[in-house]
């Protein structure tokens, strides 16, 4: 599996005509493709009643992934690791099965020294349907060199399997516990999404919401030809809504301004800096532009990441500077999607 075959598979699998209906062609695996390979088929919530199409996805297969990446230091962004989510699992673990932080931790140097090449791990699972596809994916990757594989890969594998004798039962467990949650969860995030109706409409794409149990920091983005997708944590507490509606904002908005930056965005060379400020300055030009009274809501967020209390307008444009040209872009495209 190649995340880029992806787009090929995708490109109509999808139409609209009068209300909302969804066509999915069986064969090359388009239907498996389709729903991310997301364990709970049968879950897949769509929201009706509202212009933005949105679909609601969870997978014990892509939080297996992010289950073994909280307990490994990353030296980027890109870091999950968690010393709460650690202790939280080995006491739910009680002794029964081992911890895996002696294990994950001899290859952390190896994946932070190879990150580029490595990275795509974040994401692989994502076209997945078991753990047997993860494996698959992982193996035939055509990025990673045979170094790879043998200081990273195939101790990652082993890994992937042995731990998933613990994880599936846990994951099992926190969804059938959640279904309250979810059901509230989602409803916020379908009225709060509707009001953006605009921006998936300029675009033409519907909403993809991938929720983990094990995403402990940000985000992941990726996108197709008709969907922004966005894996984003599950809000347990009504008191982080809006602030992973925002995430979930911030991972589709990368979907295309990082296209305005017109480089290849990497964590090694100052690009992803600069495409993370694009992103941010785009979301707030657009929610001040939509909805003035949540401009503090979102200052706030920012605020959290950057473990400033007190984030106002002045402070937050002091901080996140990009240079003129690429603003402009980015304030004419707020102004395009706007104004339809």
């Amino acid at each position: 599996v190649i995340i880029t075959e992806r787009k090929v598979y995708l490109r109509n699998d999808r139409y609209c005509y009068g209300t909302i209906f969804f066509c999915y062609a069986v064969g090359e695996c388009i239907v498996k493709i389709r729903f991310l390979c997301y364990n709970k088929l049968n879950d897949k919530n769509l929201a009706e009643g509202i212009k933005v199409i949105i679909e609601f996805k969870y997978s014990v297969v892509q939080d297996l992934m992010y289950h073994i990446l909280a307990h490994m230091k990353v030296d980027n962004a890109s870091n999950l690791y968690s010393e709460t989510y650690i202790d939280n699992v080995n006491k739910i673990k009680n002794g029964r099965y081992d911890s895996i932080t002696d294990v994950v931790s001899p290859l952390s140097n190896y994946y932070n020294e190879n990150f580029e090449r490595l990275g795509v791990i974040n994401f692989l699972p994502l076209v997945c349907s078991s753990v047997q596809d993860l494996i698959g994916a992982i193996e035939n990757y055509y990025g990673f060199t045979e170094t790879d594989k043998k200081e990273f890969i195939f101790p990652l594998i082993q890994l992937l399997k042995s731990e998933f004798e613990f994880y599936e039962g846990y994951w099992n467990e926190l969804y059938a516990t959640t279904s309250i949650c979810r059901k509230a969860f989602e409803s916020w995030i379908k009225n709060e999404m509707s009001k953006y109706e605009t921006l998936f409409s300029y675009f033409n794409k519907s909403a993809v919401v991938g929720m983990s149990y094990s995403l402990t920091n940000n985000g992941r983005g990726f996108g197709d030809t008709s969907s922004f997708n966005a894996v984003v944590p599950f809000a347990f507490d009504e008191s982080e809504y809006k602030n992973i509606f925002y995430q979930i904002l911030h991972e589709y908005t990368h979907q295309f301004t990082d296209k305005l930056i017109g480089e290849s965005i990497r964590m090694d060379d100052g690009t992803h800096d600069i495409s993370e400020k694009a992103v941010i300055l785009f979301d707030y030009y657009l929610v001040k532009k939509l909805y003035k009274e949540d401009t503090d809501s979102y200052l706030k967020w920012i605020g959290s990441l950057a473990n400033a209390d007190n984030c106002d307008e002045n402070l937050f444009l002091s901080v996140f500077k990009i240079n003129d040209d690429i603003n402009e872009k980015l304030l004419e495209l707020v102004e395009k999607i706007t104004r339809r």
